[in-house]
């Protein structure tokens, strides 16, 4: 989502040194076009005049009935890879952080600083939201809550983790709160983890920690890796035996990991790989990291690969979900890789990145990502643009994305940036390029 996600570095702008910054800048562009592709996927299906329509088959979107085009929205419904994206970028920047303090001998970020840094920066944003949209008269009707009890467990994003408590006050259907807000769970689940991972791997270790020691290089690789095969496991379950992640006390940790564990996997690999290697392995990741064209031109092959069949996506069966969930990954890896590997490269797609109009979105993520659905749902309700001609859907998107930016932006200069100075000079920066939340910012 984060990062869910979407957001800047806690590190980014004045309190990083400018080489740093503009080393990773490309990842902020990156965010932007992740967090553009989950609007898309949320705007398009409520605006099916922007294309001809299709085949008689209809779905619920914003509380409408939609009848989508035919292959336009074969490939909208997989733009959601967006928080995917999100959640290999968190991977990669948590685990930096540990990492690379581990390699060099330094000590790892203190825990209680790290989570309030954390908390910080997600909490406060997400707490706006909440409140603008299930109090206001902005968001009257579009964040509503069961009991007390739920609107605690959705302000502490804690609610995945009491699946039969949601599914008893809302029949399995609707989990109330913000409807992204399940990425945010998820990446604040591994903002916890992360310490935990590395206090194991220390363990593991012994006296091996030095990134020219083979074996702790191969451990460190190891448990990062081994996070994978258990976010496909919980897929798996998720999908195709889902009592277990609703009735099980605590089930809920097989839905948040198969949200994203095999993407958040992923980015601790780059992690190590980028930390650990030795200078003359390093420079060879570099120069494949300057071959975006494979990279990417993978990334968008497979794209076309997921999205070629039918999917009707609030039908699809369990094998059309398990496909989309495991391939979505793939696609969020292969565009990360190579900017992480050849960071501030001259290729064209790292120069595009680093172009001032997508870093600043990228910077301002975090609240495109909580402020858009919020928005478009209350457009949607007002001006109904799935029975408008072309003119007024475009209209009404652009519109939509206009609000959006400009709360966003609201967002990002009176909330976030004071409060990450904020934290910053009250629990210490952190070792190393700090992260951002992804959805989630995914």
């Amino acid at each position: 989502m984060n990062d869910l996600h979407a957001g800047p570095p806690e590190s980014a702008r004045s309190s990083a040194p400018p080489s740093e910054v503009e080393r990773y800048r490309e990842l902020d562009g990156l965010r932007a076009l992740a967090v553009i592709a989950v609007f898309l996927f949320h705007i398009v299906p409520a605006a099916p005049a922007l294309f001809a329509r299709g085949p008689d088959v209809s779905f619920e979107w914003f509380g409408s009935t939609i009848v989508p085009p035919t292959r336009v929205f074969d490939y909208v419904f997989h733009l959601n890879v967006g928080v995917q994206v999100f959640f290999v970028l968190s991977g990669f920047l948590i685990t930096s952080m540990y990492i690379r303090s581990w390699f060099s001998g330094q000590a790892t970020p203190a825990a209680l600083p790290y989570a309030f840094r954390r908390a910080a920066r997600i909490f406060p944003a997400y707490w706006l939201v909440l409140f603008v949209g299930g109090v206001t008269w902005f968001g009257l009707g579009e964040i509503d809550f069961a009991s007390r009890s739920a609107m605690i467990r959705h302000a502490t994003l804690t609610y995945l983790y009491f699946p039969e408590r949601w599914v008893a006050e809302f029949g399995g259907v609707d989990y109330g709160g913000l409807s992204v807000s399940w990425s945010l769970v998820a990446e604040v689940t591994f903002y916890a983890f992360v310490p935990l991972w590395m206090a194991a791997l220390r363990w593991r270790a012994g006296s091996s920690r030095r990134a020219t020691d083979p074996l702790a290089f191969r451990r460190a690789m190891t448990m990062a890796a081994g996070c994978i095969p258990i976010g496909v496991a919980c897929v798996f379950v998720f999908t195709y035996h889902t009592p277990w992640a609703t009735e099980v006390p605590l089930g809920g940790l097989i839905t948040v990991f198969g949200a994203g564990l095999v993407s958040l996997g992923a980015g601790m690999v780059l992690a190590v790989v980028v930390a650990g290697s030795r200078p003359a392995v390093q420079r060879r990741l570099g120069e494949l990291g300057t071959r975006t064209g494979w990279w990417w031109g993978g990334a968008g092959l497979l794209f076309i690969v997921l999205a070629w069949p039918d999917f009707p996506y609030l039908q699809a069966s369990s094998a059309q979900q398990t496909w989309q969930r495991l391939m979505q990954p793939i696609i969020a890896t292969l565009l990360v890789t190579p900017l992480v590997l050849a960071p501030g490269a001259r290729t064209v797609v790292h120069r595009t990145l680093r172009h001032r109009g997508l870093v600043w979105i990228g910077t301002i993520s975090y609240g495109i990502y909580l402020w858009h659905t919020l928005v478009i749902g209350k457009l949607v309700e007002d001006h109904p643009i799935f029975d408008r001609g072309f003119w007024g859907a475009s209209a009404i998107v652009v519109a939509a994305a206009a609000v959006t930016l400009v709360l966003a932006a609201a967002s990002w200069y009176l909330v976030e940036r004071p409060l990450l100075a904020w934290s910053r000079s009250r629990f210490g920066r952190s070792k190393g390029r700090g992260p951002s939340p992804t959805l989630a910012p995914s």
